[in-house]
């Protein structure tokens, strides 16, 4: 795997390639998410952003209990509703707090992302940036396909499996005479050949 030094090497150099106006929300931030998480747990609070994120937060994420994602199987395709139920209240029957959603999946938060990854590359046997996507996209979301690409490139398992094995150069003839490799490799004639002609 990369290292993390590296992933956030070209993590900025991902970030640095997007228009200036995508980079924000290119990668959910920790203090992003934790607005975002307020914006859906408190619905009517009106100090977290301006309007218009509040407005973004709402159409893009929604509170929902873990049991409740589709993590393992894409959603049925019949379906315009994602398999997960939109949170009121927090259910304390079952222990267990609701998670950001979006489209059926788990939000990315961008210092996790790293790890995320890992495990990822890992579960797909360095198979690739589509392998390693498909595993990527069964639990989270908002892992951008680029970064992922990059994580695959500079893989040093990756990156030794695409190197082609070199063959070891040739030995060097120089202790061999011109006039011997001259010698060898002239064609031999009839009246030359070491081998006795049968006589039929």
């Amino acid at each position: 795997m990369p290292s993390p030094a590296d992933y956030a090497q070209f993590e900025e150099e991902y970030l640095e390639g997007l228009d200036p106006r995508k980079r924000a929300k290119a990668l959910i931030s920790q203090q992003l998410f934790d607005d975002i998480w307020l914006v859906l747990h408190a619905p009517g609070a009106q100090c977290v952003g301006s309007p218009q994120f509040r407005w973004w937060v709402r159409k893009m994420f929604i509170l929902a209990l873990p049991n409740d994602l589709d993590e393992e199987t894409p959603t049925d395709p019949g379906s315009l509703v994602p398999a997960m139920v939109p949170l009121e209240a927090p259910d304390t029957s079952r222990q267990t707090l609701p998670v950001v959603a979006h489209d059926g999946k788990r939000l990315a938060v961008r210092e996790q992302i790293y790890d995320v990854l890992c495990v990822a590359h890992a579960r797909a046997e360095h198979g690739g940036r589509d392998k390693t996507m498909a595993e990527v996209k069964r639990r989270y979301t908002w892992v951008p396909k680029d970064l992922i690409a990059l994580f695959v490139k500079y893989c040093p398992t990756c990156m030794a499996k695409r190197t082609p094995l070199r063959s070891p150069p040739p030995t060097p003839a120089s202790n061999i005479s011109l006039t011997s490799q001259a010698s060898v490799l002239a064609p031999t004639t009839p009246q030359e050949s070491p081998c006795p002609r049968s006589r039929t």
